[in-house]
């Protein structure tokens, strides 16, 4: 048993060496392409066709000339190697197709292994997206130049949207020079409505300064998951290390600052997520049709969501 153990640590210390060595030696995008299918093969994640030929999905009949060079600049780095969470090692940033969809994936240093992030809210894309690097102050940022999806034809000039992101509160976020230093809520109220399998009422969990957190569900919503969802009143309480650490993304992404609501057009049925947080007085509400929003908001739904989860204690 001992040896069994022995050496089971032994592989994953191999291969957890061998993954960040790929990353190092990655010198071209067939470098890049294999390196991405490793691990997914290694991960099983089955991803099939990994490529960096944007135009097999995207075909050029659709574009003009002038619109081809655009892309064409736009697309010029496939891959990026660079420090982005400052642990000292090389993390790679991959902007190329998955099946017949596009994708921009993080693969970060985590100790001795490689961890996966996708950048956004969105896994796949069906239009092209950009990355640079932008070093300032001896750190990374990773810029992404994507498109609005709001519309059936593209004005590649107006429609391009270029975001500097920074690597923090475990994901990538818009980058604030001037972040909130002290942003303290009363309460925060999360909520989704999604129409799918004819779920209309999730339950609503409510987040406040001491700890407390209530979720309040109904029939409906324990039908669809009763492991997941709730059929009446639990309460629980997270640390104060949570709180910091909702006030710190709270502030960093400038929450009272958002647009009262993002929508993703010309697509049905998907979910909507309604934040509101309650600070100083005021109220501010953020709705958010198909988790469009912003990379911040991605990470706040992110970090609500595993608040959520973690909070399952009945009430009696």
């Amino acid at each position: 048993m001992r040896l069994q153990l022995f050496i089971a640590i032994l592989f994953l210390a191999f291969k957890n060496a061998d993954a960040q060595l790929a990353i190092d030696e990655i010198s071209n995008d067939d470098d890049a392409v294999r390196f991405v299918q490793r691990y997914s093969d290694t991960y099983k994640l089955e991803w099939k066709k990994v490529g960096v030929d944007i135009y097999s999905i995207f075909p050029k009949r659709f574009l003009t000339p002038e619109e081809i060079l655009i892309v064409d600049s736009l697309t010029k780095r496939k891959w990026i190697k660079a420090d982005f969470n400052q642990d000292g090692k090389t993390d790679l940033i991959f902007s190329g197709k998955i099946y017949s969809q596009l994708a921009v994936l993080a693969f970060l240093t985590r100790n001795d292994s490689v961890e996966l992030k996708y950048i956004g809210s969105t896994v796949f894309s069906f239009y092209p997206t950009g990355i640079e690097e932008l070093d300032v102050d001896n750190k990374s940022f990773l810029v992404v130049n994507c498109v609005e999806r709001n519309q059936l034809k593209i004005d590649w000039k107006k429609d391009l949207k270029r975001d500097t992101l920074i690597y923090k509160f475990d994901g990538f976020v818009e980058y604030n020079s001037k972040p909130a230093s002290k942003f303290k809520f009363d309460s925060v109220v999360f909520r989704i409505f999604s129409t799918w399998s004819g779920v209309i009422d999730i339950p609503v969990m409510k987040i406040f300064r001491d700890g407390n957190v209530t979720l309040q569900g109904n029939k409906s919503s324990y039908r669809y998951d009763s492991t997941l969802w709730v059929n009446g009143v639990y309460e629980s309480k997270i640390n104060v290390e949570m709180i910091k650490e909702l006030e710190d993304l709270l502030g960093y992404i400038n929450f009272p600052g958002l647009e009262d609501e993002y929508e993703i057009k010309l697509v049905s049925d998907l979910a909507t997520v309604v934040t509101e947080v309650y600070y100083e007085g005021k109220m501010k509400k953020v709705k958010d049709y198909g988790y469009h929003g912003t990379f911040g908001l991605h990470l706040l739904y992110k970090f609500l969501n595993k608040i959520k989860t973690s909070c399952r204690t009945r009430k009696d």
